[in-house]
């Protein structure tokens, strides 16, 4: 969702229908079509669109309403999204940020604090489909401390963590009450740990052999090669008054490490699996306790 498509920036592009100031920059109340489609009516000054307007994106099929500083989204407004989605709140540079509400087309809503054009303070989120609501401190999109009101009516107040309750709180079911913590459940066990842990070093005995192998096979190649070559310069006929090669410098040439040859190995890495909801477990610290007015 383009809640942060950036209107047309330019001053004095486009066809504009409106009043003008004595340097000729569009001035007052007027309509403005830009290259791209984009319309903007509403109040300018000194060029940049200033107050009370409407501006509707052509491609995107987003409408804003409300007020402009500098020509950028500045207070409140309201924006409404091609998907349906309509969110009514303050701006700041024409990010999402201050104090709004968005409702979503599945009926799902969010009210409270935005910062950076996501949830962020104190707010609340509305779920349509279980007919819930979260009500806390949001940070960044999600919720972590608060409470978590059910169909039924009970509630769970304490953590959370990727909007699921975690960590240490209560469960709260009329008068009744119980203390308890929700845990991770790790799907692996310590034998799969072990075993997967053999089978890398497997893996690792496996390329390093396959590299020494290739190595010496390399290098076998190579003296062949220098052989071959030394046979030719063997069988090549000696010019008169040329100078005879010296027996010494082939036995101190045998003496010198053969050339190292530079391999280059490709390691391919696996696909990553998409990150799934974490499993959790409730681990009650006490027996449920009547909490009703004596």
């Amino acid at each position: 969702m383009e809640d942060e498509s950036p209107e047309v920036p330019i001053i004095n592009i486009g066809r504009y229908d409106g009043p003008r100031n004595e340097l000729g920059e569009r001035h007052g109340r007027g309509r403005s079509e830009y290259p791209n489609k984009d319309v903007y009516v509403g109040n300018f000054e000194s060029g940049l669109r200033s107050g009370q307007g409407t501006y509707r994106f052509a491609y995107l099929g987003v409408k804003y309403h409300g007020a402009y500083q500098n020509g950028l989204r500045n207070g409140r407004g309201t924006m409404r999204y091609a998907n349906g989605t309509v969110y009514e709140g303050e701006f700041v540079n024409s990010v999402r940020e201050g104090y709004g509400r968005i409702e979503y087309p599945n009926l799902d809503y969010y009210e409270g604090e935005w910062l950076k054009g996501l949830p962020h303070g104190k707010g609340k989120y509305y779920y349509r489909s279980c007919d819930s609501i979260s009500t806390g401190t949001f940070e960044f999109g999600r919720i972590i401390q608060g409470e978590l009101t059910l169909r039924d009516g009970s509630k769970w107040i304490g953590g959370f963590r990727l909007n699921q309750p975690f960590g240490e709180g209560k469960w709260v079911n009329g008068n009744w009450e119980q203390q308890g913590e929700f845990i991770e459940i790790n799907p692996i066990i310590k034998e799969e740990e072990e075993i997967e842990n053999e089978n890398e070093n497997e893996n690792e005995e496996d390329i390093e052999k396959s590299i020494e192998d290739e190595m010496a096979e390399d290098q076998e190649k190579l003296d062949q090669k220098k052989e071959g070559e030394e046979g030719e310069e063997e069988k090549e006929p000696e010019e008169e008054g040329a100078e005879k090669p010296d027996p010494r410098e082939k036995t101190l040439r045998s003496l010198l490490p053969p050339k190292r040859v530079r391999k280059t190995i490709k390691y391919e890495i696996g696909k990553i699996e998409d990150m799934k909801s974490i499993k959790l477990r409730w681990v009650p610290v006490e027996l449920p306790r009547h909490v009703g007015v004596q």
